[in-house]
């Protein structure tokens, strides 16, 4: 025969208290992951990515030119995949810098020419895009047109490749070099 041990109001107390303080820490789990709650932190998040509330004075703009030195560090010592993590941030926080967006081209680019052919198509068209993005923001930056006159002749059609918008970025480069006051970046 088993003896069966009955708990004592003392260990049922003190079971009950875990139970309660279980029970707190759940309903302040479940208060900070309450619909209203994760609506507002993610209309905040909205709202931070969107450029509609700006970050503490300057602060955005610091980490954004940290990454982006650091990002050109690492693609200068030939670390593709930690340039194009650092500069992705950079564009991330500061998307109006043309030389954040012509490193991150030019990084996806070292990393389509070492990678499958599956890979290198997807960083094909990122490179494409990244560099567009650089000469649209500033179309005197004479390295990112260059680089994208680049791609844009070696890349297949298929992946952006065209030799029209080639030939009319030439022409550009070609206007920037006769008048080098417009020449901010050679």
């Amino acid at each position: 025969m088993d003896v069966v041990k009955i708990p004592s109001m003392q260990d049922r107390d003190k079971t009950a208290g875990q139970d309660r303080r279980g029970d707190i820490a759940m309903n302040n789990e479940h208060r900070h992951n309450s619909l209203p709650d994760l609506l507002r932190r993610a209309l905040i998040h909205a709202c931070l990515w969107l450029g509609l509330v700006p970050l503490a004075a300057g602060g955005a703009t610091q980490d954004a030119e940290s990454f982006y030195q650091q990002g050109y560090a690492a693609y200068e010592a030939d670390d593709y995949e930690k340039a194009v993590a650092l500069l992705e941030k950079a564009t991330h926080l500061d998307q109006q810098q043309s030389e954040y967006y012509h490193y991150l081209g030019k990084s996806y680019g070292k990393l389509a020419s070492q990678s499958n052919w599956f890979r290198a198509v997807d960083l094909s068209q990122k490179t494409r895009e990244a560099l567009e993005r650089a000469v649209q923001l500033d179309a005197n930056n004479e390295r990112a047109v260059i680089d994208l006159i680049k791609f844009y002749r070696q890349a297949p059609a298929f992946l952006g490749g065209d030799d029209r918008k080639a030939d009319a970025l030439e022409k550009r480069l070609a206007e920037l070099r006769e008048n080098p006051s417009n020449t901010a970046h050679y």
